[in-house]
């Protein structure tokens, strides 16, 4: 498992009533699974990519293996 920070502002509804805690901490340490983690850090990557100046949608394929869109 992955742990991924969520902030209080970001938190659901539900979130909030599973995590009580986050009135003192100000969020709650959500658990992902390998491959949700993966998948979280690919569309990260790919929008990053795309605010690079001269970003080539098939030049970053080349190189990650990913579509990019």
């Amino acid at each position: 498992m992955i742990n991924e920070w969520i902030d209080k502002d970001k938190m659901t509804d539900e979130e909030k009533s599973n995590n009580p805690s986050y009135t003192t901490t100000g969020g709650y340490l959500k658990k992902l699974s390998y491959k949700e983690a993966c998948k979280k850090a690919e569309v990260e990557l790919t929008a990053w990519a795309k605010t690079l100046p001269n970003y080539d949608a098939k030049v970053f394929k080349e190189i990650t293996g990913l579509e990019g869109k």
